[in-house]
């Protein structure tokens, strides 16, 4: 996609599904992230359960940019 050019149009058939996805599930809890995140935490416990493992890798420090000398 070139800059500048108008991404209203752009679709991706794999991006629609999971916005699909995601807001079917956030409906399920009227929107409420509070019962999404316990909902999420909830599977995850589920899926633990079944075998399955998370990585969780160390938090990442993100350095201030340097800009250019104020005189």
């Amino acid at each position: 996609m070139e800059k500048g050019e108008n991404t209203k149009d752009w679709s991706d058939p794999i991006v629609d599904e999971v916005r699909a996805v995601r807001d079917a599930h956030a409906r399920k809890f009227d929107y409420d992230l509070g019962a999404i995140f316990k909902d999420l935490i909830r599977q995850q416990e589920e899926n633990q359960g079944q075998g399955w493992q998370y990585v969780r890798l160390p938090a990442k420090r993100i350095e201030k940019k340097k800009t250019g000398t104020h005189l």
